[in-house]
């Protein structure tokens, strides 16, 4: 399976793993995932390609401090209320739409983006207070 990872693509090894096991066919898997990107790439709003071109391709970044980043991120999430980490993990992990979670959670639209800005921001905040931001 390894001959089949996506370099320089951030989650790549993710989503090939997840989908070969769904799949077990490696050829079904590299469409599917690849079919995936296409589709996350068309679902970013126009007005944010301009700060995604702006941005390195990929950063190398270490393993150590990649371990860090995770288990700090972890943290972070494990440390969330109910309802912010829902939010926050089907946003950011599950990929929902601000207008689908609020339907799904009983609330508006602002209230969910409101809620997910002051989460990025504690993020933020924790990362740096780590030194890894």
């Amino acid at each position: 399976m390894n001959q089949c990872r996506y370099p320089g693509v951030e989650g790549g090894d993710r989503c090939f793993t997840i989908v070969y096991n769904i799949l077990s066919n490696k050829e079904n898997t590299r469409q599917g995932v690849s079919g995936t990107w296409l589709a996350a790439w068309n679902a970013v709003p126009p007005w944010h390609l301009g700060s995604l071109l702006k941005r390195p391709a990929h950063r190398s970044v270490p393993a150590d401090r990649q371990a860090a980043l995770c288990l700090s991120l972890r943290r972070f999430v494990d440390g969330l209320s109910e309802n912010e980490r829902q939010a926050f993990l089907r946003r950011y992990w599950y990929l929902d739409s601000t207008a689908e979670m609020a339907a799904q959670m009983g609330a508006s639209e602002r209230k969910i983006k409101t809620m997910l800005m002051r989460t990025r921001g504690k993020l933020r905040a924790e990362l740096e207070k780590e030194g890894l931001l």
